[in-house]
């Protein structure tokens, strides 16, 4: 496979001219109800600099990267529009980018191939040609933005997950149950780095209430892995496609983690591979520094930029 040529390059775009104030949010730019004049709203933290940046740098940095990884909170509509206005705003520019849904499993790309071959413009009619309403995600609604982008543009729209009856399978019988041809080709002999390990264990328990033992936790793990693994498997097909030669992730933010997520697994195939990783942030009443966020992560976010939001 082609390398994906230089890191992601941030010095390059931020200098010392960086330092801004941003101007008060208007009540009737979100959907979201809670907190809106919240005075972290709107702002974009950039944990390596520990600063804050103007929207400008976090879109030029995305021009140049080879993937965009948009970690969302899937409930929250406002997340989802950002998601699209970022996808519209790459277009502008030029690129071509294949937007990856962590929503749709693989054994359902027909279903959006066959609806595209008829309705090449129609995202309305996508989410029920994918059975949408019983997927278990928001209604596709607050999705169909996005894919209104996309089917404009004519870019590529395609499945990230497994399919449920893989992670099932894996969930029982661990990576053996991939076989080894793919159980190579997603690197996942590679373990995770030990610090990186234990976050991850420590996070699914805490999001399993404490209710499922540490030492009982290695399905989930591997579930998890997996999942990271086969999204970023499809991120990098993407990308290799001479018409796009660029990907976006849309999906949960705890994919868009560096440490053990999606771009970790990329870095994993392509340590010279060139991405940018976005999570959108729900801000709370009692906190008004990103520090106070940071904390769930063990005091630093794993991602390049939080964008916080109502």
């Amino acid at each position: 496979m082609k390398k994906f040529k230089t890191t992601l390059l941030t010095a390059a775009f931020i200098g010392a001219s960086l330092s801004f104030t941003i101007s008060a949010v208007a009540a009737d730019k979100w959907v979201s109800p809670l907190h809106r004049d919240h005075p972290l709203v709107d702002k974009i933290w950039q944990p390596s600099a520990q600063r804050f940046v103007e929207r400008s740098v976090v879109e030029a940095i995305a021009r140049k990267a080879g993937f965009v990884m948009l970690g969302e909170s899937h409930n929250n509509i406002d997340h989802h529009r950002l998601q699209a206005e970022l996808v519209k705003g790459l277009i502008s520019a030029g690129r071509k980018p294949a937007i990856v849904f962590e929503m749709v499993n693989e054994d359902r790309q027909s279903k959006i191939d066959q609806w595209r071959a008829t309705h090449p413009k129609d995202a309305a009619g996508l989410g029920p040609a994918l059975d949408w309403a019983r997927s278990g995600w928001p209604e596709w609604s607050v999705y169909q933005p996005i894919a209104d982008a996309g089917l404009a543009a004519g870019l590529p729209l395609l499945a990230g997950n497994p399919a449920r009856d893989l992670t099932r399978k894996v969930s029982r019988e661990g990576f053996e149950a991939l076989g080894a041809k793919r159980r190579a080709r997603l690197r996942l002999d590679t373990p995770l780095p030990a610090k990186a390990a234990d976050v991850m264990r420590e996070e699914l328990y805490q999001s399993h209430c404490k209710l499922i033992p540490v030492e009982r936790l290695s399905p989930l793990i591997s579930v998890q892995r997996i999942r990271d693994a086969v999204l970023a498997d499809n991120l990098i097909t993407a990308f290799t496609q001479k018409t796009t030669r660029s990907a976006i992730l849309i999906a949960g933010s705890g994919h868009a983690r560096r440490d053990h997520g999606v771009p970790w697994h990329i870095s994993v195939r392509d340590t010279d591979a060139k991405s940018i990783s976005i999570s959108f942030l729900q801000v709370r009443k009692d906190a008004t520094k990103p520090e106070a966020y940071s904390k769930s992560y063990g005091g630093k976010f794993p991602f390049d930029f939080v964008w916080c939001t109502p």
